[in-house]
């Protein structure tokens, strides 16, 4: 039951980030660059997450961890989920390895992507609207 309450937990938040962000758009400007090869590959960390801790990790295998660390109601709670992705030069889709809530089906989550600053920065937008803004740890 708790490792249910985990991953929905996990879940919800991940789409709430995705759905409550206000901000716009951002279109590539000069000199942003675009995946290259494995340019995703690597642990990144969202900006500006606080006060939880928010990692994803992209490996060459095609498979994604995100980490969450937060507190809740004064106790420490780490929630890792898996996904699977694919990218592309614009884009990057997030799929859960398990049914989405309500859903018979796992659920998949595409996001435009513009790297900038050398590929160390990587902004994903869902339907024009800035989801996350990362930075490359490694």
């Amino acid at each position: 039951m708790h490792k249910k309450y985990v991953i929905i937990t996990g879940l919800i938040l991940f789409f709430s980030i995705l759905w409550v962000s206000g901000c716009e758009e951002k279109h590539p400007a000069p000199g942003d660059q675009q995946p290259t090869g494995n340019s995703i590959i690597g642990t990144w960390k969202i900006v500006d997450s606080s006060p939880d801790n928010e990692t994803y990790s992209f490996y060459t295998n095609g498979s994604a961890k995100d980490i969450l660390s937060q507190v809740l109601d004064e106790e420490p709670l780490t929630t890792v989920s898996w996904f699977t992705y694919t990218s592309n030069e614009t884009s990057l889709c997030l799929t859960s390895p398990e049914s989405a809530p309500g859903s018979n089906d796992s659920y998949t989550e595409c996001f435009s992507s513009v790297f900038s600053e050398n590929a160390s920065r990587l902004t994903l937008s869902f339907k024009g609207t800035v989801a996350m803004v990362l930075t490359k740890m490694s």
